[in-house]
């Protein structure tokens, strides 16, 4: 049986249609600078003593941006000079310059926007656009601490304005410059003898130019296409299907160590085609910002969070499982003909979209529902064992709508009472992925 899996193929070449990651380098290079700005911010408030607010896009968001918030307290409390700036960050494939750069400033009710700017990844670390020392003075601007804003946030180069960001690739040849430009000189040396003369050379000139590009676009029709890859993680659309959770009297203080615990089990045992990762979250409360590490267990399309967190003396264990529907689509990004190649080419790049789950969806998530609850569970009784707790505990899983979860995709109305065999729903959905 042949995979269906890009660059599971030995011995012969791999034609599957499926868009592949080790040619996104630009996608790595804008997450790397999202996680060093939003880093760079915490370093810089840190610095100046500042409790803030920094957020950060999920990844597989795009554009992605990065967000400082600070309300700066006056001598009233109850008077604050509230400061945001917000940098977003488009990765511009097949472009000259392959990254655009846009800011937004909220300056104690004044608004300010800079105009998009395109340049190199490796050009936004320069002082005058994001590089640290711009971050740290613009945080020691919102504290007060320096009456001067970084360049980025204060003016615009004029030439920033009239800048042209073209695509190599279908840019136009040297021979077409230069025919260009003997077109132009002949009629004007022309001209100055016989106006008659000029108007025949540019005539003639243009005849020959359009001859030329039809035999080319004509001659072969066929079109390859270029595509940018699609970055490794893919935009999130989660559709909630079970849950399980349960508090464990008494070692709430050990929340650390129980988690490493699972988190190192749960990597021993993991399937093959299976992923376990921390990630960090975080989210309002009335009074500030709560930050929590969780575990992500990901397989195929099946996504599952375990958490592990102290409530005081307790210890809250669970994990929830969803069905990933987020997808890739390509979008075209100019078309013509390439000088370089020799050929007519279409140029791609890759927009987020959802796509829609079917039975074999489920039975993955299924899968790994099932294999990360009995980690969990056994994890749980060798902490009950090990700490000698007596405690029942009610490894009952909380089963969601699952019976609902290809008719809810599709659009259809909850409260629709019709059955639909499993069969016809099987093919309904196939077709339409």
């Amino acid at each position: 049986m042949h995979p269906a899996i890009p660059g599971r193929v030995d011995g012969i070449r791999d034609a599957t249609p499926f868009l592949r990651t080790e040619t996104c380098y630009l996608w790595h290079s804008c997450e790397s600078e999202l996680d060093r700005i939003a880093a760079a911010f915490r370093q810089a408030a840190a610095k100046h003593g500042l409790a803030v607010f920094v957020r950060r896009s999920l990844p597989g968001t795009w554009p992605g941006w990065v967000s400082f918030e600070a309300w700066m307290p006056g001598r009233d409390p109850r008077m604050t000079a509230r400061f945001r700036a917000e940098v977003k960050l488009t990765p511009l494939p097949h472009h000259r310059l392959r990254l655009q750069v846009e800011t937004s400033l909220y300056d104690r009710g004044i608004n300010r926007w800079t105009t998009p700017r395109q340049l190199e990844p490796g050009d936004i670390r320069h002082p005058d656009m994001l590089g640290d020392a711009a971050i740290d003075q613009l945080v020691a601007y919102a504290a007060g601490a320096s009456r001067v804003r970084p360049p980025l946030f204060r003016w615009m180069p004029l030439t920033a304005l009239f800048q042209r960001n073209e695509i190599p690739i279908l840019s136009t040849s040297n021979a077409q410059k230069v025919g260009l430009a003997m077109l132009i000189g002949g009629w004007m040396i022309l001209s100055a003898a016989s106006l008659i003369g000029a108007v025949i050379t540019a005539l003639g000139g243009l005849i020959m130019a359009c001859d030329w590009l039809i035999r080319i676009n004509i001659s072969d029709r066929r079109i390859l296409v270029i595509d940018c890859g699609r970055p490794v993680s893919i935009p999130r659309s989660l559709m909630f299907l079970d849950t399980w959770y349960a508090l464990v009297r008494g070692i709430g203080r050990e929340a650390a160590a129980c988690r490493e615990g699972l988190l190192e089990r749960l990597r021993s045992s993991c399937p093959e085609e299976a992923s376990v990762g921390v990630e960090t979250v975080d989210y309002r409360v009335l009074d500030g910002l709560v930050a929590r590490e969780q575990i992500v267990v990901r397989f195929r399309r099946a996504v599952v969070f375990c958490h592990v967190y102290a409530y005081e003396e307790d210890l809250y264990v669970g994990w929830d499982a969803h069905l990933d529907c987020g997808d890739w689509k390509e979008a075209d990004v100019a078309e013509g003909y390439s000088s370089t190649c020799g050929v007519n080419v279409r140029l791609t790049t890759v927009q987020s979209s959802r796509t829609l789950p079917t039975t074999y969806h489920l039975a993955d998530a299924n899968g790994i529902t099932e294999w990360l609850h009995r980690q969990v569970r056994d994890h749980v009784k060798l902490l009950l064992t090990e700490r000698a707790i007596d405690q029942e505990i009610d490894f009952t899983i909380i089963r969601g709508q699952r019976g609902d979860t290809l008719d809810r995709r599709l659009g259809r109305d909850d409260g629709h009472k019709q059955e639909t065999p499993d069969w016809q729903r099987r093919a309904r959905v196939w077709r339409v992925a």
